[in-house]
C-alpha cells in the first residue's frame, strides 16, 4: 500500500514525462486509447475503469483469485428477501479530506442507477436504505444473490464534492461544447489521488 502512495502514474496515448517528487518511483504506461472521462460512472471501458479502481473504491472488491474481498465496506449479508446489509469501514476519508458518510454511498449507487453504462450492476436496485451511519440496506427488486459481486464494480463518489461541482449527474460522453467537472477531476478513497488529466495523459500520485 505504501508503495502506491509514492507512485506516479502516467497513463495516456503516448509515453508522457513529468517531474515527480523526490524519492519516489515514477512509472509510465502506454495504452492502446485515451481515457474516456475521470467521472466513474460516465463509461465502464476497461481502459478507464482500470485507473479508476486506483483512485476510487468500491463496496466489495474482487482478488486476483476472484473472491470477494472487503472494500469500503467491512461486510455485508443477505437479510433474506430483496435485503443485503452493508456495513461501511469506519474513518475513511476522501482525497479531499471530507469524511465517507452512509449518504455517499446512497448517491453514488443512484448516481449509477440513473446512468446508461451501469444498468447491469446498479440497474436491479430498488433503493439504499440508511439503517445507522455505518450500515445500509440495499434493496433489489427480485432476489438478487450475486448483489455483493456487482457492488464491486461500482465506485462511490462524495455527494457533497459532486454537488458542489455541478456533478449530481455522470458525465454525459455525448454531450459537446462546455466543461464538465468530473470528466478532468476526481474526488475519491483509492490508494492513489488524481494530480493532473487531459487528452494525453493522466498524472496520479
Amino acid at each position: 500500500m505504501g508503495m502506491f502512495k509514492r507512485l506516479i502514474a502516467i497513463v495516456g496515448v503516448g509515453i508522457a514525462a513529468t517531474a515527480a517528487p523526490a524519492g519516489a518511483q515514477t512509472l509510465r504506461y502506454a495504452a492502446s486509447a485515451p481515457l474516456l472521462s475521470m467521472d466513474p460512472h460516465a463509461t465502464n471501458d476497461f481502459v478507464t475503469q482500470m485507473v479508476m479502481t486506483q483512485i476510487y473504491e468500491s463496496l466489495v472488491k474482487v482478488d486476483p483469485d476472484l473472491s470477494l474481498q472487503p472494500g469500503l465496506a467491512l461486510s455485508w449479508e443477505h437479510r433474506g428477501g430483496l435485503v443485503w446489509r452493508f456495513k461501511l469501514r469506519p474513518d475513511v476519508k476522501f482525497h479531499d479530506g471530507s469524511a465517507l458518510v452512509a449518504s455517499d454511498v446512497v448517491f453514488s449507487i443512484d448516481r449509477a442507477r440513473a446512468g446508461r453504462f451501469w444498468s447491469a450492476f446498479a440497474g436491479p436496485i430498488d433503493r439504499v436504505e440508511i439503517v445507522d451511519p455505518e450500515t445500509l440496506d440495499v434493496v433489489t427488486k427480485a432476489p438478487d444473490p450475486l448483489l455483493p459481486r456487482k457492488m464491486a464494480r461500482l465506485q462511490i463518489m462524495s455527494e457533497a464534492w459532486a454537488r458542489r461541482h455541478g456533478a449530481e449527474k455522470a458525465h454525459d460522453l455525448a454531450a459537446t461544447g462546455g466543461e464538465f467537472h468530473a470528466q478532468r477531476n476526481a474526488n475519491g478513497t483509492g490508494v492513489m489521488m488524481l494530480r493532473a488529466h487531459d487528452t494525453q495523459r493522466t498524472v496520479m500520485a
